[in-house]
């Protein structure tokens, strides 16, 4: 049997720069357990240069019995979609198979407005998805098959949630060999990850789940709430196998927990340390600061950390507490943006503003801090418009309230992750955010050209205007 994953072409929105993918880390999981059951199986990835003439070349000459659809994000489910219609139009025998957030929150909706589309696989997929091929390679009888929907004789069947994966290393690696892997290493023409100055990091996993519950987030709508976590050893192989075979040196620890257990987390820089990988590593989706310890701190630059990301969302306390629901103290921001300083780790905040229950005085409280916070500990503050992503509290509020600006689909939905925004109160609209975001950068460009003005002419040239 023939298992075809295929990462489908992006849609760029209004507002949002040219991106090249990453590794299709989520295919290369299933691909291993593809392996693993004893099928074969191959990866397309349409971000990295392939486009849908590619893909339909593909179908065609590997003939699949199976294609898995990869859809990281609902603002780009059309594309997901549209791979499966060009699967059917060459074979309407291929089983089509799609995972992923969006799916996960609307299964029985996605199949029954898509009649291309066979199953849905809820939640994480490396179990669900063995089961599945073993099941089509059996009986083809899906009503066993925990954590997934499906279609039979044009009914559509929910089947029972499957309990998250509680020993995650029983996961193979993934499937590094079916991919071109100096591709997305190369340091010249690779993809530069959540800004980052390195090109050619490699994504990896350590932990899943989510035990917080922040109002916008929506990872424990598909990874669950439960912390769990691969051991410090299985890490470290992980680590050594693409340092050794692939040449890999940068690393993206992609965890949304990865400081969450210290110790764990301790282990785990000092197997770095004691195996001597020379890596260098950053946090992209971001640590809790109240987790972090000068001790630890001072491990993760020995270990090779580059740049350390963290939240505080908002510089009022009381959006924090009453409306993210974060149990964050401000506090614990400035003393680690101190200490990072003091030890040599590039920091990164991030910020949400356009919250609903948001006042004009909070937004300026968040400008006020990412201000002190850049000022005197040279914290790079990024700035994110609130998005009400399907499923999350923050949706389900601005849908009670008329919030929203318009229906909310998945193009609306781009545009306001590329900036612009869809959430209106009667305290700001997405305008009047816009304008403060606009304001904050024009300030901090004034006061650079008045504290450092070489530093100003360097930036210009850099960018060429």
């Amino acid at each position: 049997m023939k298992v075809l994953l295929i990462n489908p072409p992006i849609t760029l929105f209004p507002g949002a720069a040219p991106t090249l993918g990453g590794l299709p880390l989520g295919l290369m999981y299933l691909a291993a357990m593809a392996e693993k059951a004893g099928y074969e199986a191959q990866i397309i990835d349409a971000q990295r240069g392939a486009g849908w003439e590619d893909i339909k070349n593909k179908i065609q000459d590997y003939k699949p019995d199976i294609v898995g659809i990869g859809n990281a994000f609902s603002v780009q489910i059309e594309n997901a979609i549209k791979v499966s219609k060009l699967v059917k139009s060459i074979n309407p025998n291929i089983l089509t198979v799609i995972g992923g957030p969006h799916v996960s929150v609307f299964p029985a909706e996605t199949l029954s407005d898509n009649p291309t589309l066979d199953i849905a696989v809820r939640g994480e997929g490396e179990i669900t998805f063995f089961e599945l091929l073993k099941c089509y390679a059996g009986n083809r009888d899906f009503s066993a098959v925990e954590g997934i929907s499906y279609r039979q004789n044009n009914v559509v069947h929910v089947n029972k949630a499957r309990e998250y994966i509680t020993d995650l290393d029983i996961i193979p690696f993934p499937a590094y060999h079916l991919v071109d892997m100096p591709k997305y290493l190369d340091e010249k023409h690779a993809v530069k990850h959540h800004d980052s100055e390195f090109s050619g990091g490699v994504p990896i996993i350590t932990s899943r789940g989510c035990p917080f519950n922040c109002i916008f987030c929506s990872i424990h709508l598909h990874m669950g709430n439960k912390y769990r976590q691969h051991s410090p050893q299985y890490v470290i192989d992980h680590l050594k196998l693409l340092v050794s075979k692939y040449g890999a040196k940068y690393f993206h620890f992609e965890d949304d927990n990865f400081t969450f257990n210290l110790k764990r987390c301790e282990a785990i820089l000092d197997g770095i340390i004691a195996n001597k990988l020379n890596i260098h590593w950053d946090t992209p989706n971001g640590v809790r600061a109240d987790f972090l310890t000068r001790e630890i701190l001072v491990k993760m630059k020995q270990s090779g950390c580059n740049e350390l990301r963290i939240a505080p969302e908002s510089g009022s306390q009381r959006i924090i507490n009453e409306v993210i629901g974060k149990k964050l103290d401000l506090n614990s921001i400035v003393e680690v943006a101190k200490m990072c300083q003091e030890i040599g780790i590039k920091l990164r905040a991030f910020f949400i503003i356009g919250l609903p229950g948001e006042k004009k005085k909070d937004i300026k409280k968040t400008m006020s801090f990412a201000h002190q916070l850049e000022n005197k500990y040279d914290v790079i503050p990024t700035f994110s418009l609130a998005t009400p992503l399907f499923g999350t509290r923050l949706y389900e509020i601005c849908k009670e309230n008329n919030y929203l600006v318009g229906d909310l689909t998945s193009d609306n939905l781009g545009a306001a992750t590329s900036g612009l925004g869809v959430i209106k109160t009667k305290d700001f609209s997405p305008q009047d955010l816009k304008r403060y975001i606009r304001k904050y950068r024009l300030e901090k460009l004034m006061f650079k050209l008045f504290n450092n003005p070489f530093w100003v002419l360097s930036k210009l040239l850099k960018r060429g205007r």
